[in-house]
């Protein structure tokens, strides 16, 4: 299985600043929404969110795309996964490849939703809204600490830490944050955020070799 197709590294593979465009793009559908910006009388975001609902009953099968550019339109939540994404996704681009970044970026969000749209269908969610990107910050916080992983931050700007403790920390503030019932969540609705690590584990581990389970846990009982 080395080599091949599924893990074969993109060929002259160079930084071309993506994640900057994502964020610009995540920024003006932001400001779209709250505008009120409207597709067939229906609010931009309910549009562009996915619904297993209208997935459904209405084929709104792009849903598994558009999700992908569009974020939490929580003031708090929009502010908190801009930050962390430009923390976290322009040295990473920069590490791994332009590339590289946008497969991994995309892969998370597509088997994110996908996941995420079993799951609320067989868990009985009824008409509700999902964007992949809490999902997708997650994969890029693991893979971040994997990367870098003396790499430190100061934690609400007062303690140094290296990233994968920082990560791990971020990663329950971001859990606890998302299944908040102040941000309209719970634990079916937030969980689904924890499919971005399921992935992420996978993807590092087939297709770029890096041994995340070993690196996790060698971090957790003091050997990393």
């Amino acid at each position: 299985m080395r080599n091949s197709f599924i893990n074969k590294r993109f060929s002259n593979d160079g930084y071309f600043g993506v994640s900057i465009y994502l964020i610009t793009i995540y920024i003006i559908f932001y400001l779209a929404c709250k505008l009120g910006f409207l597709i067939k009388d229906m609010p931009l975001q309910h549009y562009l969110y996915l619904n297993p609902y209208l997935v459904i009953k209405k084929l709104y099968i792009w849903q598994f795309v558009t999700s992908l550019f569009i974020c939490d339109l929580n003031t708090l939540n929009f502010a908190l996964q801009m930050l962390v994404l430009f923390m976290f996704s322009i040295e990473l681009e920069k590490e791994i490849g332009s590339k590289e970044f946008l497969l991994y970026f995309f892969s998370i969000g597509l088997l994110s939703n996908i996941a995420t749209f079993i799951t609320w269908h067989f868990g009985g969610v009824g008409y509700a809204y999902y964007t992949p990107l809490w999902a997708i910050i997650l994969a890029l916080e693991f893979l971040y600490a994997m990367e870098f992983p003396y790499a430190r931050f100061l934690v609400f700007f007062i303690l140094p830490i290296r990233a994968p403790f920082a990560v791990l920390l971020f990663i329950v503030l971001e859990l606890m944050l998302s299944i908040s019932p102040q941000m309209n969540g719970g634990i079916i609705i937030g969980a689904v955020k924890l499919y971005g690590l399921l992935f992420a584990f996978i993807y590092t581990s087939i297709r770029m070799r890096m041994k995340p389970g070993k690196f996790w846990s060698g971090l957790l009982i003091g050997r990393g």
